[in-house]
């Protein structure tokens, strides 16, 4: 047996040793917690940059110029393209004045397109290119009976409805492809006002949250609401007093509202809480915007811009402006449309962390820029002269004579541009400048597709 004082060392031992193992178990632990403390401060791995591959599967734009819609897949490639003055499309909806403005893609892939001077809204078959639904006549301007007066961006939204803003009548009209008859209206027939129920001067409408309510933008009164469905109230509105011409609206996975006012080289977006979150005049190659005429929003949450005073798209980071790829085109681009789905149906897949490459991508259409199968808006003659008198009865339309004799009509659609092709008011025209307007001619008359002004 243990002596009591063997047995008092064997629990010294026991102590001592259990002392040492916590002590080093401790320091273990210690020197572990400042090792992961001092880790943890530093991030091990570099957070993932955007994907900025392009974030579309088609991109659809209007060239106006030579009255046609184009579709093209990021490599510029261009698989489809259609004069709506040509065939398949149906010998009565050609329109010869004026080109096409407007595209849109509907829920079952079809195009819907929008001839302003034309007074017609129209889905097109995207594999067929035939025509499937018509609302409106062509060249008629009128309201009752079926007819439109301007109309503008147009969609449908779901597999019977099409919303149209009807911009000359002040209305915003759905119509029932299955009936064409007109179910739903907000504002009256010429009425022009701001108050509630009533537009001023109407240029677009887009459907949110499935058509429960619509975003009207009232230009004329320098505002975009939103309007429900159902009682026809005002659910949210955002005024921008220096605006000059609101007009197309895209909206962004957060809710936000992104526009373009053209007529001030301007792309910006504004929340719901009516503050302007970034605000673009220029991009960062330090050039002004020229004349952006639409917006879209891309899966890769870069914004397109369709810069028509250059004739491009161009994909920037929103707020930055820092320009990452841009699309060079063969016409007037007066609105675009992304597609997430290509010509067979196929979904588009981002691929993310793509490098892009910083060379534009010219787009393969300048041989269908000429195509047969009727006169684009940009064809015709083009005439010299100096200006003896002009008529702005707007900042946007008018008239001007020659002094050659020819008499000129510029519609709120025609490109007027100075020497340097930089967009310019119609109002900036004066009497003695040397003008040279392109459009269609009848006898000493021209409807103009572009002016551009030699002594500015």
């Amino acid at each position: 047996m243990l002596s009591k004082f063997q047995k008092k060392s064997l629990l010294i031992a026991c102590v001592a040793a259990v002392l040492v193992i916590l002590f080093l178990l401790g320091h273990r632990l210690q020197k572990k917690n400042i090792t992961t403390d001092t880790i943890s401060s530093f991030p091990q791995t570099q957070p993932a940059p955007p994907d900025h591959g392009p974030g579309f599967a088609m991109l659809w734009w209007t060239d106006f110029n030579n009255n046609r819609v184009v579709g093209f897949t990021p490599d510029g490639a261009v698989p489809w393209a259609q004069n709506i003055s040509a065939p398949p499309l149906p010998r009565s909806s050609w329109y010869f004045i004026g080109g096409i403005e407007n595209v849109t893609v509907a829920p079952n892939g079809n195009l819907i397109t929008v001839h302003g001077d034309g007074m017609m809204v129209q889905e097109i078959d995207r594999k067929t290119h035939n025509l499937v639904w018509q609302y409106g006549t062509a060249g008629i301007q009128t309201f009752r009976g079926g007819v439109l007066d301007e109309p503008d961006k147009s969609y449908k939204f779901n597999d019977h409805e099409v919303v149209i803003n009807d911009g000359n009548d002040r209305e915003v009209i759905i119509v029932d492809q299955n009936t064409n008859q007109v179910v739903w209206q907000y504002g009256q027939y010429h009425q022009i006002s701001s108050a509630p129920g009533l537009l001023r001067g109407n240029t677009s409408v887009r459907p949110i949250d499935g058509g429960k309510e619509f975003l009207i933008t009232d230009t004329l009164a320098n505002r975009i609401i939103l309007v429900d469905r159902a009682t026809k109230n005002i659910v949210w509105q955002y005024t921008k007093p220096d605006a000059k011409w609101l007009q197309n609206v895209s909206v962004t996975p957060a809710g936000d509202f992104v526009l373009e006012d053209r007529q001030k080289g301007e792309v910006f977006a504004v929340n719901r809480a009516d503050q302007i979150i970034w605000d673009l005049t220029k991009l960062s190659d330090e050039n002004k915007l020229s004349y952006p005429t639409d917006t879209a929003v891309l899966n890769n949450g870069d914004i397109l811009i369709a810069e028509s005073g250059k004739n491009r798209i161009v994909e920037v980071v929103p707020g930055t402006g820092q320009v990452v790829r841009q699309y060079l085109v063969h016409g007037f681009v007066s609105t675009i449309a992304i597609d997430n789905h290509d010509l067979d149906g196929n979904i588009y897949v981002p691929q993310p962390n793509t490098v892009p490459d910083k060379s534009p991508v010219v787009v393969q259409d300048a041989a269908l820029a000429k195509s047969s199968g009727g006169a684009g808006a940009g064809t015709g003659q083009t005439i010299s002269g100096k200006v003896t008198a002009t008529n702005p009865s707007t900042g946007r339309a008018g008239s001007i004579s020659l002094s050659t004799g020819y008499g000129a009509e510029v519609y709120n659609y025609s490109r007027v541009i100075d020497k340097n092709g930089a967009p310019l008011s119609l109002m900036a025209i004066q009497k003695d400048d040397k003008v040279e307007i392109t459009g269609t001619v009848s006898g000493t008359f021209i409807r103009a597709s572009l002016v551009k002004d030699d002594s500015r």
